[in-house]
């Protein structure tokens, strides 16, 4: 009597664990992307357009980004923002941008837009901001996530960058949209479009 009890003990057990187990594993099928299989996604290509914001004056453009790897990218901006078409590519170590007809370059990405953009890119973070995921560059000031389990807000670097919304992307929930603003200047980033492996 008392060794049947224990077997229905032993069994009433691994069938709990069991279920567990599926259950979890349902769960884990079912979820966002991890946040290091996004900070990892490294080819890519997006296509929307960028509203840019500051005291002063507020323009839009036509955005595409081919990034190839970490640091290394191709940005196209089209459009009215007082130069006409900008063409920046980046490398680790160098960075041009090509503004009518005109190329200039330097080591730090930042310096240099501002200086011939007249507002700040931080291409560095922003390759990580734009896939929901903070830059691993710099510390963390604030977050907050989703039931789902996406970030929706971010305050990073002195940035505060919102999640406003987010899409399917063949097998990646990614950002369509999101807005980062610092001190005056808001940048409002819409993307049409996501694609992978695009990047040569």
């Amino acid at each position: 009597m008392l060794m049947n009890r224990w077997r229905t003990a032993v069994l009433s057990a691994l069938l709990v664990t069991l279920v567990g187990c599926e259950s979890l594993s349902s769960k884990q099928t079912s979820a966002q992307p991890l946040p290091e299989q996004l900070e990892n996604l490294q080819q890519w290509e997006i296509r929307g357009k960028l509203g840019v914001k500051t005291s002063q004056d507020s323009a839009s453009t036509s955005v595409k980004w081919q990034q190839q790897a970490a640091n290394q990218y191709h940005i196209n901006l089209v459009g009215p923002l007082g130069q006409g078409n900008v063409e920046i590519i980046g490398e680790p170590k160098l960075v041009s941008v090509s503004i009518k007809g005109e190329t200039y370059t330097s080591s730090s990405a930042r310096s240099l837009l501002s200086e011939q953009l007249g507002w700040d890119l931080p291409v560095e973070h922003f390759q990580y901001w734009v896939k929901g995921v903070p830059s691993p560059n710099r510390a963390i000031d604030a977050v907050s996530y989703s039931a789902e389990g996406s970030i929706d807000s971010l305050s990073q670097d002195g940035w505060l960058i919102i999640y406003d919304k987010y899409e399917d992307f063949e097998h990646w929930r990614l950002p369509s949209k999101l807005t980062a603003s610092f001190n005056s200047l808001k940048l409002t980033l819409i993307i049409r479009d996501w694609s992978f492996n695009t990047a040569g």
